[in-house]
């Protein structure tokens, strides 16, 4: 039998690398990452994981955690670039394919060009799709954009180089292919992977319940369309009913503080998260960008219908009607039918949320990893 295909993953955070990593066919492809990650890799993935030098990972997370957006951050992420490709160079000389995530290997890029297949992972959008919307919500709410959102010009021409030296550009959704293609990009370059789901299935526990509870766990961002929620709720006026919204509950809630019936969690551990899942009804990411969301896979999973709009990349493991819904995004009108179908109607809650658990239950890493591995041994 011939030799598995040497692959070489890397970004300067882990992401879903790890999975990644482990989820392929061993016997056809042997991956390996390497990162900068502060946090340990789980048991599985140590073996195959290399961790940039600990003063980069401290400062890395420093950065990441006091100055998101920086110059600082983004020359960190430049170095992190050169030490992936030394180490490719002296330890996977012989790999086949570097698979880099984008920001972080136009450098290791530009030198492997034509001795590796080079594949971008970009878990969003297409860079000028993504600045495009958050400059539209920025003008349509009037507010800058949050220090995540931010991409200096620099950094914007880096990913759009990266784009253009890969031989392949993987993303996670059908939605997130589409801007690629739109902005003038091949549709046989552009290629996507849904992502599989972290969670096992959690069985509804809410017959007989009184109310109506509604959650959405997004980052305060412009991109996740949250106004757009809120301004819903405050139109529909829902008497006995609750909307929970899981973020970091700084000064983007501003203008939204009083609408009755809305309640602000900071972002907590796995066990109280599960506890709020299991003590709402429905979910909703209402955002106007985003790559994929795995919120929504792990809201299904707790057997709940889910609203997500167009432009929600897990809208791809989403049937409209079936498991929850799919609406046009930017839009609170289209936001409020779902919410009050759902809000009148708890046999219909049950029902859909029932679809939707067995729907989580086929999103998977291991079916993610077989579809990587087929996407690696058709580019190799």
């Amino acid at each position: 039998m011939s030799q598995p295909i040497e692959v070489v993953m890397a970004a300067f955070w882990r992401w879903y690398m790890y999975q990644a990593a482990v989820g392929v066919d061993k016997e056809l492809i042997r991956a390996h990452v390497l990162t900068a990650d502060f946090k340990r890799p789980y048991a599985e993935a140590l073996s195959c994981t290399t961790r940039a030098p600990l003063p980069m990972r401290v400062l890395g997370k420093a950065l990441a955690r006091y100055r998101s957006g920086s110059s600082e951050l983004e020359s960190m992420y430049a170095l992190f670039d050169r030490w992936t490709l030394s180490q490719i160079q002296k330890n996977h000389p012989d790999s086949r394919i570097f698979h880099g995530w984008s920001s972080f290997c136009l450098q290791a890029f530009e030198k492997l060009k034509g001795s590796k297949v080079l594949v971008v992972e970009r878990a969003g959008t297409h860079i000028d799709e993504q600045l495009a919307i958050i400059d539209q919500e920025m003008q349509r709410w009037g507010m800058k954009a949050s220090p995540k959102d931010v991409v200096s010009e620099s950094r914007r021409e880096r990913m759009l180089r990266e784009y253009e030296l890969a031989d392949a550009i993987l993303t996670c959704s059908s939605v997130a292919r589409q801007t690629f293609i739109k902005h003038g990009i091949p549709g046989d370059k552009v290629h996507f992977i849904n992502l599989g789901s972290n969670f096992t299935l959690h069985p509804s526990t809410r017959e007989g319940r009184d109310g109506f509870q509604l959650i959405c766990v997004a980052m305060p961002s412009l991109r996740k369309g949250l106004f757009y929620l809120l301004e819903a709720w405050k139109e529909l006026k829902l008497p006995n009913a609750k909307l929970h919204i899981v973020t970091t509950p700084n000064s983007f809630f501003d203008n939204y503080r009083d609408i009755e019936g809305v309640e602000y969690h900071a972002h907590m551990p796995w066990e109280e998260l599960s506890k709020l899942y299991e003590s709402c009804d429905a979910f909703c990411l209402p955002s106007v960008e985003d790559g994929f969301g795995m919120v929504v896979s792990e809201a299904m999973s707790f057997e709940m219908p889910v609203i997500v709009t167009h432009d929600v990349g897990a809208s791809d493991i989403v049937t409209d009607g079936e498991d929850g819904f799919v609406v046009e995004s930017a839009s609170s009108e289209a936001l409020k039918r779902p919410i009050e179908t759902l809000y009148r109607d708890a046999e219909l809650r049950r029902a859909m949320g029932t679809k939707a658990g067995k729907r989580a239950s086929q999103v998977s890493w291991q079916k993610y990893g077989a579809d990587l591995t087929q996407f690696y041994l058709k580019l190799a």
